[in-house]
């Protein structure tokens, strides 16, 4: 028998390390083509909410150990040796193949060291929450590629239907498949303008706040979700819609001004669809 720290999980650093491997092409990329310090300050291209995501994993699982730690006196306990040895075996195994040049395949391992982190814990409350988010967060990208690659047809279909909705009070304005035809001009929707990646990141923002706020979800967070969906797709549709108008609208919505705007209040949708009072769901550690 040897004493360890029941609060070390190598599960959780094999995430992180599988994580970080997922990222590490774009975040590569970015530092040589515009040096580190200019590629840092733009979050090495990468959406704000999925190091947001990262950060609040490793403070609900830091809170988790902390409290353990002031609860027991001590971060010490027996562990059996042979769990221990299979742990850092099956992570080893689980490393070996983060070599293998796919970030789909780094978020799999990402997901599954999480899943087996959650599995394992021997903390409670905030560390089971930090092993959800962090099993969120690793599969929303496997789940998006291979949903938008599957139902691309159906998914962009219904974005270029809502749009039109939004446009009938223009003449002349027809739907054929994904192309939004005005008589301005003509719209073709692709997988990039579909606001199924919208939807998946303010999810996982949602997802983040409500875990580090109450730990957990409960049935009566199912109504935010689906206004949270609503607003999203909604707030998509409509600046499709306003793209169609002129090329000069396309551009600003598209990448200028009015596009950066519309990010930047799809950003507040989650905030407001997140429960903030947290004396009725606050957890004893």
């Amino acid at each position: 028998m040897r004493s360890v720290n029941p609060s070390y999980s190598p599960y959780f650093w094999l995430s992180l390390v599988a994580a970080g491997n997922a990222l590490l092409p774009s975040i590569s990329s970015q530092v040589l083509a515009v040096g580190f310090i200019t590629a840092l300050t733009a979050g090495f291209e990468q959406n704000a909410i999925i190091w947001m995501g990262i950060a609040c994993s490793c403070y609900l699982r830091w809170r988790a150990i902390r409290a353990f730690q002031l609860r027991s006196g001590s971060p010490h306990s027996s562990l059996a040796q042979g769990i221990y040895q299979k742990q850092h075996l099956m992570c080893l195994l689980l490393a070996l193949l983060l070599v293998i040049p796919s970030a789909t395949l780094s978020w799999l391992i990402c997901a599954l060291a999480a899943i087996l982190w959650r599995v394992n814990s021997r903390l409670k409350s905030s560390d089971f929450s930090a092993a959800v988010l962090m099993i969120a967060l690793a599969l929303r990208e496997p789940v998006s590629q291979l949903s938008l690659s599957l139902f691309a047809e159906q998914i962009l279909g219904f974005d270029s239907f809502l749009s039109s909705l939004l446009l009938n009070g223009e003449t002349d304005t027809a739907l054929m498949g994904n192309i939004i035809v005005s008589n301005n001009f003509n719209l073709l929707i692709l997988t990039g303008c579909s606001a199924f990646n919208n939807a998946s990141l303010a999810l996982l923002l949602w997802l983040s706040l409500c875990l580090l706020l109450h730990h957990k979800t409960t049935a009566a967070d199912s109504w935010r979700v689906i206004i949270l969906l609503l607003l999203v797709v909604l707030t998509n549709s409509l600046r499709l819609s306003l793209m169609t108008w002129s090329i000069e609208d396309y551009q600003y919505f598209h990448r200028g001004t009015g596009a950066t705007a519309f990010n930047d209040f799809s950003t507040l949708l989650p905030l407001l669809c997140t429960n903030w009072r947290i004396t009725t769901c606050r957890q004893t550690h």
